[in-house]
């Protein structure tokens, strides 16, 4: 062989690129502080994020095999509320990145853990290898100045500004989330009017126009019908409830297609059931029933045809048996079609839609919080990693027989908020937050509503509205004009005060 091409293959074979070797990731013990059983969790924790964390180009390896990065992590707990926190460190003891991640109750930390993994991974995933080879500068002494030793490489951004990995994601059109112009306010100008009381309770009637609507509201123990314009004209209203009576929902529907809505009210006589069913003629209620044994709510059928459905009570079972479909026969309500529901659904915490073989799922939010998805034999297809509805309506049961265990006479059970089913298949969701939600004690201070679709796996998101900084109570959602119609409680109530509620109208584009 000539010199020659013995030194162009020489020359070949330097310019090919080694294939980059994974970066070796540590993960330190964590740092436990305010937890029951440090000692366990420790270790428990560091071995959930170290298997956890995933990439191409990634090993988790032990200290001992001369890590590239350390993941330091932290957990810390006040009350009921948790943080888990990790730091990236270099091998020249640089900080690369933070990341954090929070919840309120221990069921909350293996998700957390999941979402912490995913942050750190994104940050590991940006190193380049001249922030692992940079040397470490010391702190320089006040009585000399270090020169300057070539181009300076940028310091890993405060962790409060880290860019996670959803953001550029979001520039593709197919995950994008819309915020601003999914919440726009709607054309009608009805931004929000101030009523007096705490609304616990709506439906939406009948739509006039694009820019005019007729909604009921309920308080506890009263019900006003308004026309909205641009503002809320009072027609009517009904306070025909006595002192142990009290309002938890209220449902509308046509069910015998006369072209006058039913209002479907559910409603406790002491802590038993004794529901009513009021008609709107003239601008006027008018009862046609009442001490129905039921709880009632109105769910379009898989998407389509709005329908009132009963669930009953027993003695001991707050949520009594199936869910049926109610008929309206002149004056009088009788059941048919009994559905079976999965464990732990009820009247208030479900609904359905069909899969893209027209087969029926359920999408339930769990007694936990969790947004969950069941077939019809009731196997869960899936569970988010949020947390999802939240209200401050319930209801008392005399409970005797736990009295020696929880000290109290009465159970107080919570409704949950409804689930809205279109007919293009969009599963839309609220979500309240608060600071102090803890057992039967509940202040919401924050909301925002979902939107999702599925996917035949799980749930995707397809929009969220802006946080907004009160409790949501109740909301419908027009699919004909695009508008959701906001029940907000800016004002609670008090010893002196009855508090203040606000109607909101969002336009979905």
């Amino acid at each position: 062989m000539s010199r020659f091409a013995l030194a162009l293959i020489t020359l070949l074979l330097c310019t090919i690129p080694a294939a980059a070797a994974p970066l070796k990731i540590s993960v330190a013990e964590f740092k436990v502080t305010g937890a029951a059983g440090k000692d366990e969790l420790k270790g428990a924790l560091q071995s959930m994020l170290a298997s956890r964390l995933a990439g191409e180009n990634l090993q988790v390896v032990g200290a001992s095999d001369t890590p590239d990065m350390t993941v330091i992590g932290t957990y810390i707990v006040f009350g009921k509320v948790f943080s888990l926190d990790g730091q990236v460190v270099a091998h020249n003891g640089s900080v690369i990145g933070r990341a954090f991640e929070q919840g309120e109750a221990a069921d909350d930390v293996i998700p957390a853990i999941g979402r912490l993994a995913q942050k750190l991974t994104g940050i590991i995933g940006k190193t380049t290898g001249a922030v692992l080879d940079t040397p470490k500068i010391p702190a320089a002494s006040p009585l000399r100045t270090v020169p300057a030793a070539g181009p300076s490489v940028a310091p890993a951004p405060p962790a409060d500004i880290v860019r996670p990995v959803p953001i550029e994601v979001a520039k593709k059109e197919a995950d994008i989330i819309r915020p601003v112009q999914v919440t726009r306010a709607g054309d009608s100008g009805m931004i929000g009017q101030r009523i007096d009381g705490v609304m616990i309770g709506m439906v939406q009637v009948r739509r006039v126009d694009k820019g005019s609507r007729d909604l009921v509201v309920a308080l506890e123990k009263e019900l006003r019908f308004y026309h909205q314009e641009k503002n809320l004209n009072l027609l009517d209203t009904e306070k025909g409830f006595g002192d142990t009576e009290k309002i938890i929902s209220i449902d509308c529907a046509d069910l015998d297609d006369d072209g006058v809505q039913e209002l479907y009210v559910t409603a406790f006589n002491g802590d038993q059931l004794a529901s009513r069913v009021y008609l709107l003629e003239n601008g006027r209620f008018k009862k046609v029933a009442k001490e129905l044994p039921y709880f009632f709510r109105s769910n379009s059928a898989k998407g389509k045809g709005r329908k009132i459905y009963a669930q009953e009570m027993s003695v001991n079972e707050d949520f009594y048996g199936a869910l049926y479909e109610v008929v309206k026969t002149g004056s009088s309500f009788t059941t048919r079609n009994p559905l079976k529901l999965p464990r732990f659904a009820n009247i208030y915490n479900m609904n359905q839609f069909p899969d893209k073989d027209g087969k029926n799922l359920f999408v339930m939010i769990h007694p936990d919080g969790y947004l969950t998805v069941y077939d019809e034999k009731g196997e869960r297809l899936w569970k988010s990693s949020d947390k999802f509805g939240g209200s401050e309506v319930a209801f008392s049961r005399e409970d005797v027989q736990n009295m020696s265990t929880t000290g109290n006479r009465y159970r107080k059970r919570f409704i949950e908020q409804r689930i809205t089913v279109t007919e293009s298949g969009e599963i839309i969701v609220p979500k309240n937050e608060g600071t102090f939600v803890v057992g039967d004690n509940r202040v919401y201070d924050k909301s925002s509503v979902y939107a999702f679709a599925w996917n035949g796996a799980s749930l995707e998101e397809l929009w969220h509205t802006r946080v907004s900084q009160n409790y949501l109570s109740d909301y419908s959602y027009d699919s004909e004009h695009k508008e959701l119609v906001f029940l907000e409680v800016v004002k609670k109530a008090g010893v002196m005060e009855n508090g203040a509620t606000a109607v909101v109208i969002k336009r979905v584009e």
